[in-house]
């Protein structure tokens, strides 16, 4: 007998019940009341069922855990992440540029005028920061650190993690639009893959990225600032 043909007259309570191990697939659960009860949705009608705000059920918890705010915040943390990379990027290619020029300026006024040879390389040449050529996505993912490579493997890893979120809000968050308007669960195939990849895989990478953006906020706060006397 389905449940909801045993229960059609009057409101039904699942209290404390654990319904993870009965198949619930296309039971109606019109003004069911879920809340502090295991289960998993299944193409089901849900008009007027309460849920607890908390449920950590399977679409439960993508469909509240997998937002657009969500997102932004992990995007957000992964920029504090890369944010002393970048910065190391863009100052030193900027700082660079302009020795190039000084460089180019310093060498053509000795073509022209040999004798200040001694004195361009004593006051400004042999003053310049050597620099030396990178390609700018090596610089920005952390290659030209010590340990390089793991700077690299790390900082691949959260840009990884960054787009399988975006790809699994974007899923959910039709899924979600759909079971909003029509009042009825989605079934448990169109969204295992992304349960199971939250599973596996995400619910670890959002600690992860948390821990690597709080690493590299620390090390920007203990970098020395210089600034003027006075």
């Amino acid at each position: 007998m389905w449940i909801d043909d045993a229960f059609k007259n009057g409101t039904v309570t699942f209290k404390g019940s654990d319904l993870r191990l009965c198949s619930i697939k296309q039971v109606a659960l019109d003004d069911f009341d879920l809340r502090l009860a295991s289960y998993r949705l299944d193409d089901n009608s849900i008009r007027g069922t309460r849920f607890s705000p908390d449920s950590n059920d399977p679409y439960s918890l993508l469909r509240r855990k997998y937002t657009g705010f969500n997102f932004l915040l992990l995007s957000f943390l992964t920029l504090i992440a890369l944010v002393p990379y970048v910065i190391k990027a863009l100052v030193f290619s900027f700082i660079g540029k302009q020795e190039s020029k000084v460089l180019q300026f310093g060498q053509e006024l000795i073509a022209k005028e040999p004798g200040l040879k001694p004195i361009i390389e004593a006051h400004i040449i042999d003053h310049m920061v050597k620099f030396e050529e990178h390609p700018t996505w090596l610089v920005v993912l952390g290659g030209t650190e010590p340990f390089g490579i793991l700077a690299i493997v790390l900082s691949i890893l959260a840009l990884l993690i960054v787009g399988v979120r975006a790809f699994v809000t974007f899923m959910v968050s039709g899924i979600r639009e759909a079971e909003e308007r029509s009042e009825h669960a989605p079934a448990w195939e169109d969204y295992r893959l992304y349960f199971l990849i939250h599973q596996k895989f995400l619910k670890f990478g959002t600690l992860f990225i948390l821990s690597l953006s709080l690493y590299s906020f620390i090390k920007l706060l203990l970098q020395p600032v210089w600034l003027p006397i006075g």
